[in-house]
């Protein structure tokens, strides 16, 4: 295994639990660790439209992305990628 310091980390993808609160921490933590101009996908957002919002990915990802405006959308479909931009 090769050890990696954080502060080289420019991608990091979520993609794991489809509960709403698991993806918030998932999304807290990898952007946390992001460097300004990584990008970090988030997998899954269209998916199950019709469960309810604690089992879905998109009211954590539209919370993220509501409360950090350091995050630059560049991709949004079933997919969402989100730049970090500079401080």
């Amino acid at each position: 295994m090769r050890l990696v310091a954080l502060e080289t980390i420019i991608e990091r993808q979520i993609d794991g639990s489809h509960q709403r609160d698991d993806v918030m921490i998932d999304c807290l933590g990898a952007w946390r660790v992001l460097r300004e101009g990584g990008v970090m996908l988030m997998d899954d957002d269209t998916w199950k439209p019709d469960n309810p919002d604690a089992e879905r990915v998109t009211p954590a990802v539209d919370t993220f992305l509501a409360s950090h405006d350091d995050a630059e959308v560049i991709l949004g479909s079933h997919q969402i990628a989100v730049r970090k931009r500079p401080a």
